[in-house]
């Protein structure tokens, strides 16, 4: 497992690099106030895409695997069905998207208005934004991670070249332009590829009247549907509160922290969608899939332990690297992000057990009342505590559906955490809350510095040893390659 993590971190690790180097020009050209209206356009489109989607591309992730066991004709049935599907609702929102832009801007938010050119050319990104995560699943679900993460490798640098190029040529506006085009060329390549791909290496275009899909998957779309929407609300009405209350510029602050806590969730969760989340959709009783993610729990803990304390203890440095000084505020609030995420990699794993045994119902319902109490949340603390209350609603969402979700598990089928992952998780949360204690100390003079090293040190030896025998003997032989070669001899 721990081997596996590490070349899908790999390049996960690499598409972060690139989305890093895209941070830090698009900070040192826009500044605070421009990418803090960047953030809130952003979360508006993530809105349309994951209401138009229909949640295909999870399904995708949770049917495929199952449906490629079974017959690898009904796989190819399926996923046509889906591509179809999804190329009917993607022209559905772009029309909806651009003609709210062009006749009632306001509908889209007052403070939105005077950019109503910015939010033209935005929607025509929305092929990349709703497809680029239906290609990587479907590559997973097929049973090939470091391909989809590939894809996503791919599609990360046409993103940041269109953006130095679209910036260049005409600012945020020129940027939304050139990634509308680079994504629906890198759409239609990706979709004409998987397509000979699922068929045998013949190109299959989207025949008329294939849209059939099994009744499964319909009550699966549907029942995500509340879940589709009030996800990706709540996060733009958080982030619009915060644009309306403090202005662009601490739009921006914010926007700062919760990239760099998204980049690295996304390197530390990559494993699941591409490696968990299919494990446990290939059925098994509810032991056997908590003895799954036992594994991986462990695995990716072990990975936050050495990846997430430096953010941690130089946040002030982080911030100058991939932003500029114009945006030290935000680092207020980048451990509230950090810590909130090292919680969201353990409810990925949790929730993909729900969802597994088909508890859609409760999965959903409990998600969008998470997303309701966040909201009303956002809504007493921003205008106490600006951004640092942004960050706090947002953090609740986490610690509430882990909690949630683990108490479900116990409840409904005597499913306890693991002894090994949850003390592993618990010395996280200890040593994260350590590291963040040592934020307001000088961060490179020498006492500081050497405090800093230590605490580093005893969390990657903490989790060591709290980690399974198993995954430091997988550990051991990955530090010690030589040693193990000269063994087998």
């Amino acid at each position: 497992m721990i081997a596996g993590l590490l070349r899908v971190g790999a390049l996960q690790l690499a598409v972060m690099l690139v989305l890093v180097a895209r941070t830090k020009g698009l900070a040192l050209w826009l500044g605070p106030e421009w990418l803090g209206l960047m953030s809130v356009i952003d979360k508006l489109l993530a809105l349309f895409a994951q209401t138009a989607a229909f949640s295909l591309p999870l399904a995708a992730v949770r049917f495929l695997p199952a449906a490629l066991q079974n017959n690898s004709g009904e796989m190819t049935a399926i996923w046509r069905a889906m591509r179809n599907w999804l190329v009917l609702t993607l022209a559905l929102a772009m029309a909806t998207g651009l003609a709210l832009a062009t006749f009632s801007p306001g509908l889209l938010g007052a403070e939105l208005v005077g950019h109503r050119d910015i939010l033209l050319v935005a929607f025509a990104s929305l092929p990349a934004i709703m497809f680029v995560p239906f290609l990587q699943n479907s590559l997973s679900a097929h049973g090939e991670p470091t391909a989809a993460l590939t894809s996503t490798l791919l599609n990360a640098l046409g993103l940041t070249a269109s953006a130095f190029l679209g910036v260049w040529l005409a600012g945020l506006r020129g940027l939304y332009l050139v990634y509308a085009v680079f994504g629906i060329c890198f759409v239609a390549l990706s979709l004409r590829r998987l397509s000979r791909k699922f068929n045998g290496g013949v190109w299959v275009g989207p025949p008329r009247g294939r849209f059939s899909l099994p009744r499964e998957i319909w009550r699966f779309v549907m029942i995500m549907r509340p879940l589709a929407i009030a996800g990706p609300f709540a996060l733009l009405f958080v982030n619009y509160r915060v644009l309306q209350l403090e202005g662009a510029a601490a739009a921006g602050w914010m926007q700062a922290a919760f990239a760099i806590a998204i980049a690295a969730s996304t390197v530390l969760s990559a494993g699941n969608l591409a490696m968990h989340t299919p494990n446990v959709s290939r059925g098994g009783t509810p032991q056997e899939l908590m003895n799954r993610a036992e594994e991986y729990l462990c695995a990716s803990g072990f990975l936050a332990a050495v990846c997430l304390p430096p953010l941690l203890l130089f946040p002030k440095t982080v911030i100058s690297i991939l932003y500029s000084q114009e945006f030290h505020p935000a680092t207020a609030v980048l451990a509230i992000f950090l810590i909130a995420k090292l919680l969201e990699l353990a409810v990925g794993a949790v929730q993909a057990i729900v969802i597994a045994l088909d508890h859609m119902k409760f999965h959903v319902v409990e998600n969008v009342l998470v997303q309701l109490l966040v909201i009303a949340a956002a809504i007493v603390l921003i205008p106490r505590f600006g951004i640092t209350g942004a960050a706090l609603s947002l953090a609740l969402e986490s610690l509430c559906l882990l909690l949630v979700s683990t108490t479900f598990l116990l409840h409904r089928h005597a499913l306890q955490m693991p002894t090994r992952p949850l003390w592993l998780w618990i010395f996280l949360l200890s040593a994260a809350i350590s590291c963040r204690a040592l934020a307001p100390l000088p961060e490179w003079q020498p006492q500081p510095l050497l405090l800093r090293a230590c605490l580093y040190a005893a969390i990657i030896g903490g989790a060591f040893i709290l980690a399974p025998t198993s995954l430091r003997t997988q550990l051991r032989s990955l530090l010690r390659p030589g040693r193990r070669d000269s063994t087998r001899s």
